[in-house]
C-alpha cells in the first residue's frame, strides 16, 4: 500500500515540526512527510486513520486534521493525506492527486496579522528611541 503524506509549505504555525500518526488496521506508527510504501496485502480491506498530534499543553484539541477511511481490497492501493494549514480545519484523504490543503486563508490572515503586529512594535521602539535621543517625553 502506498501512502503519501502532504503538508502545505505555509503550515509552519501548527504542527510543522511534527510527524503524522498513521493507524492502519489498529497498528499505529509515526511516518515521515512524503511518500511511504507499507507492505500490506492487497486482498484485505484496510482501515486507515491519519492525524497530526498537537503537543501544546494549553490546547483543548489533541489532534489536528484527523481523518479516517476504509479502503476496499484491490490491486495497487494508494492513498494521499493532506494536513490542514490551520489547526481548526480538517485534513483530507483520498486517491493520489485529489486532496487539497484546507485552512490556507486562515494561515495567511494569521501570518499577515503577526507581521503587522511586528511592524507596529518595531515602529513603537523606533519612536521611543528617537524621543529619548531628542530629549522629548
Amino acid at each position: 500500500m502506498f501512502v503519501r503524506l502532504r503538508k502545505h509549505p505555509w503550515s509552519f504555525l501548527v504542527g510543522a515540526g511534527l510527524r503524522p500518526v498513521v493507524t492502519i488496521n489498529g497498528y499505529t506508527q509515526r511516518l515521515p512527510w512524503g511518500d511511504t510504501y507499507l507492505p500490506i496485502p492487497d486482498d484485505a480491506p484496510v482501515e486507515i486513520e491519519v492525524y497530526v498530534p498537537d503537543t501544546n499543553p494549553r490546547s483543548f484539541v489533541t489532534t489536528i486534521g484527523k481523518v479516517a477511511r476504509s479502503i476496499p481490497p484491490g490491486h495497487q492501493r494508494a492513498v494521499e493525506y493532506s494536513a490542514p494549514a490551520f489547526g481548526g480545519c480538517k485534513g483530507e484523504m483520498g486517491p493520489l492527486g485529489t486532496t487539497r490543503t484546507r485552512g490556507v486563508p486562515g494561515q495567511v490572515v494569521t501570518v499577515l496579522f503577526l507581521g503587522l503586529m511586528a511592524i507596529v512594535v518595531a515602529l513603537g521602539l523606533v519612536g521611543a528611541v528617537v524621543a529619548a535621543a531628542t530629549g522629548q517625553r
